[in-house]
């Protein structure tokens, strides 16, 4: 399918995870404790119903059921779809691989890395039980896996760690890449309980994933529920969450850069990969020139 003679990757697609994954995919006495969805109270015509999560009590986004949070996301939404008819297809198939190939061949992508959406956001908040946090990830990717098995040439797997028990996210990454066949480990930027990417307790992960021979992927969570978050100031301000988003994305992936960099981290590992997603680039220069002139 290359386009003009270009072969077209996307690094960072994002599929629509299934509302019932973790009633499915869940193991163990966590499988009693699946995240739920949560909706807003709205007109019975509106397309999109559901606004959250709820995952050990804990709501996801944090700001998901107040008044002016829906009001914004809606609209964002309804602005952002009207573009692409294709959405109300996908949306009718439960956005599964099918719709995503097709969608695929509609922009002209060859082969795309898949992201999870609800994957990630479950494991946003910091107070997470490792052991349960550990588990969501673990179930996310079993049904990626499963999801990327309907074309594996074209839709590639990677596996989702969770960051608040370093080993067991060494244990996920090693399983995901020699068992399931995944090409990148997907983390997130934002520290964790405190935990920078560049603290000492983070560096049995990184030799992991350098000895796997796959590249790290940091992509923000698009949500304030993480308490270290560079967006949480503005939520329940007017127009909180495009400020939010467009401070988060980049921000939270220049600190992640500062941490892998000036941290130290890949001088102790020069051949760990790491790829920094949906924050634009403009901006990298000038940073790498700052950390510079500080250091």
């Amino acid at each position: 399918m290359a386009r003009e003679g270009y072969f077209i990757l996307d690094s960072d697609l994002h599929l629509m995870e299934p509302y019932d994954l973790w009633e499915r995919y869940l193991e163990g006495p966590h499988k009693a404790n699946p995240p739920h969805f949560f909706a807003a109270h709205r007109h019975p015509d509106e397309e999109i119903k559901v606004v959250g999560m709820e995952v050990e009590g804990l709501a996801i986004p944090a700001h998901g059921r107040s008044p002016g949070a829906i009001a914004s996301s809606r609209e964002l939404r309804q602005r952002s779809r009207a573009r692409h008819p294709h959405f109300e297809v996908a949306q009718a198939q439960g956005f599964d691989a099918a719709s995503t190939l097709t969608a695929m061949d509609i922009e002209g992508i060859d082969v795309a890395v898949m992201y999870g959406t609800r994957g990630r956001q479950v494991l946003s908040h910091d107070i997470l039980p490792p052991d349960y946090a550990a588990a969501l990830a673990r179930a996310y990717n079993n049904w990626t896996y499963d999801y990327c098995a309907h074309n594996p040439m074209r839709l590639k797997f990677a596996g989702q760690v969770a960051m608040h028990d370093i080993p067991s996210a060494v244990t996920e990454a090693r399983r995901c890449v020699t068992e399931l066949g995944a090409v990148a480990i997907i983390g997130t930027p934002n520290p964790v309980n405190g935990q920078h990417l560049h603290d000492e307790a983070c560096e049995p992960l990184w030799a992991e994933i350098e000895r796997l021979g796959v590249p790290i992927g940091f992509h923000p969570t698009g949500e304030s529920s993480p308490r270290d978050d560079a967006g949480r100031r503005y939520v329940g301000h007017a127009n909180f969450h495009p400020i939010a988003h467009a401070i988060r994305n980049p921000v939270e992936l220049m600190s992640a850069i500062a941490s892998m960099t000036t941290g130290g981290v890949l001088e102790r590992y020069p051949g760990l990969r790491c790829a920094f997603l949906e924050g634009t680039a403009g901006w990298l220069y000038w940073w790498l020139w700052r950390l510079d002139d500080q250091w």
